[in-house]
């Protein structure tokens, strides 16, 4: 939780100081995906304390973003029971994918639906991948 935690507040900072949200990598994303594939077990403490954290600077929907956490944090932990997501490529994947689909899910709810807008949506999972061996390092940190 305390390396969430850390995730959340490192989010939180990067989004005070970039001046595009594109250039932002989610780390409440990455760190949620992280937490829960270490304790499957506690999905749903961990999806709330993101969910909620990510609805604070939310302008509209803010109920949605709760959800959306809670579907991620669910999924991963259904995911994580099944298979074997101790390997960073497989973590990678389920942050990439996680990413593009809360990137397009929230160019959705906001009705912007342009072609243009794809390429920084994934511009912006990516970016969110490349953050996942310094989330991985701070977890085994606060570990």
């Amino acid at each position: 939780m305390t390396a969430l935690g850390a995730c959340l507040f490192l989010h939180w900072l990067l989004a005070r100081f970039m001046p595009s949200p594109w250039w932002v990598p989610n780390l409440t994303l990455a760190g949620l995906i992280l937490a829960v594939v270490r304790r499957p077990g506690q999905w749903l403490l961990l999806a709330l304390a993101a969910g909620f954290f990510a609805s604070i600077w939310t302008v509209r929907a803010s109920g949605g973003v709760i959800f959306e956490y809670l579907l991620l944090g669910w999924c991963v932990h259904l995911i994580a029971r099944r298979w074997d997501v101790s390997d960073p490529r497989m973590q990678c994947w389920l942050v990439g994918v996680a990413a593009f689909g809360f990137t397009l899910a929230t160019i959705w709810i906001e009705a912007i639906r342009a072609l243009p807008v794809f390429w920084p949506a994934l511009g912006h999972a990516a970016l969110t991948c490349a953050m996942i061996p310094m989330v991985r390092r701070l977890m085994a940190e606060l570990a």
